[in-house]
């Protein structure tokens, strides 16, 4: 099985990931700023991403790093310089890990990217590996700066790249706007959703737990449907 390091760990994908891990058998190690409510099984390394004191993987040994750890949507914050914090966490941050995984001989890193790096909507069918870049808000710019960073740093080079961007993810737990959703449905109020021409993809946290665990298996062949992909969509 894999040693697997993971970012961002206290979150809400994270620690459901970190509980996947540990049941397929993996080593984990959660690299957080605190340890919050420790996953059974799961070694923590307590670090600060934006920090600019050198962080050092050396010693972890680890064969892959999950990158999940970033700035998300912040709705009670100034717009003014948002996208300069946007991408200090998510572009800057990413890439520095990136360089220190490579150092350490990490053989893949797998970048939880976003959905919102093609846009905001598909009018053209579904969204593919392939479908153009349309980042409609800093925080996904940031995340498509950070791709196109990764890519960059890892041509050529020994360490694998895998990015993945998920849609809105559910679960009963799930924080955001699938959150504020559930609240309202609770009301009991009668909602106008018949009459709204629109549709929203979203993915399962179990879902997007596995199709990562999957990704960041070194030891084993690659084994989606469409085949290796260095950039796909849920």
């Amino acid at each position: 099985m894999s040693s697997i390091l993971v970012t961002g760990a206290n979150g809400f994908i994270g620690r459901a990931f970190c509980r996947h891990l540990v049941e397929q058998g993996h080593a984990v190690r959660a690299l957080v700023r605190k340890v919050e409510a420790p996953v059974a099984g799961v070694e923590y390394v307590v670090a600060d991403l934006e920090s600019a004191q050198p962080l050092s993987l050396d010693d972890l040994a680890v064969d892959c790093v999950v990158h999940l750890a970033g700035r998300a949507h912040v709705l009670d914050e100034p717009a003014e310089g948002a996208l300069t914090r946007f991408r200090s966490a998510n572009r800057d941050a990413t890439l520095r890990l990136a360089e220190r995984a490579l150092e350490a001989g990490a053989r893949r890193f797998v970048f939880v990217s976003s959905i919102g790096v093609n846009g905001a909507q598909s009018t053209q069918g579904p969204l593919r590996e392939h479908s153009a870049a349309q980042p409609h808000a800093d925080y996904a710019l940031s995340k498509w700066e950070a791709e196109q960073s990764l890519h960059a740093l890892l041509a050529e080079r020994s360490m694998e790249l895998v990015v993945v961007r998920p849609p809105m993810v559910y679960a009963a737990n799930a924080p955001g706007n699938f959150a504020r959703l559930l609240r309202l449905v609770s009301k009991g109020i009668p909602l106008p959703f018949a009459n709204i021409d629109n549709r929203r993809s979203i993915v399962s946290l179990r879902s997007v737990s596995a199709v990562v665990c999957r990704s960041s298996q070194c030891s084993r062949p690659y084994a989606f449907p469409l085949g290796w992909l260095r950039c796909f969509n849920l």
